[in-house]
């Protein structure tokens, strides 16, 4: 990562910034606890969250996919109708699809595969969860 933001800095444009290392560089230039490392952990937190969420995205999607092939049939069809009249997927085009991508969402978390701990002792339904208790979300 460090060496990706050299490289990026040979190329930086302070008056043009393309994306958010740029911004983040610009930023580190003018305050002065905003290093190299702080910047690198800032956009490998940001990859890492976003692959979580999209593997978890991705895995729901599938299931329900393939459980409802009537729903994957729909949002085919849809996407080669856009595909045929735009030359491309145009989201805008297709209201079904993006209404399953985020009923997917609501309907199953993105984030389930993050740790959750007991922070106290707890009793819920008849059972006892001591504290420091792993449980799933």
């Amino acid at each position: 990562m460090l060496r990706q933001i050299k490289s990026h800095r040979e190329s930086l444009d302070k008056s043009n910034p393309n994306d958010l290392l740029d911004v983040l560089m610009i930023e580190a230039d003018e305050n002065p606890n905003l290093g190299y490392r702080s910047i690198a952990t800032t956009i490998i937190a940001l990859y890492l969250g976003a692959s979580d969420t999209l593997t978890n995205t991705m895995r729901w999607l599938f299931m329900v996919l393939t459980e409802y092939p009537d729903i994957q049939e729909k949002c085919y069809t849809e996407i080669q109708m856009s595909i045929k009249t735009e030359g491309e997927i145009v989201t805008e085009k297709c209201p079904y699809l993006r209404s399953v991508l985020l009923e997917n969402m609501r309907w199953r978390p993105v984030v389930d595969t993050l740790p959750h701990i007991a922070t106290e002792p707890v009793d819920i339904g008849g059972y006892h969860i001591p504290a420091k208790c792993p449980v799933q979300g």
